[in-house]
């Protein structure tokens, strides 16, 4: 759970926001992730080579973020 609704390809526009990311595409993550996001993919990186099957990056400041995080919503990231 982050401050920030998901991975953005253009922080801080919430319109740019992944839905969904493919393991392929956190190397490309890295070149647009700003900040503390960059420690975010590079975790879901290290998580998924460990045999992690998904890595959801959601936001925290909702009112239900674990129920909206398990539903797919923010960046849903898989091998």
């Amino acid at each position: 759970l982050t401050n920030v609704p998901g991975l953005m390809r253009n922080f801080p526009d919430e319109g740019t926001l992944i839905p969904h990311l493919p393991r392929l595409g956190l190397e490309q993550a890295l070149s647009f992730a700003e900040g503390r996001m960059k420690k975010k993919v590079l975790g879901a990186s290290e998580a998924l080579d460990l045999g992690v099957a998904q890595v959801v990056f959601a936001d925290g400041r909702v009112a239900h973020p674990l129920f909206d995080a398990m539903a797919g919503k923010g960046t849903v990231i898989s091998a």
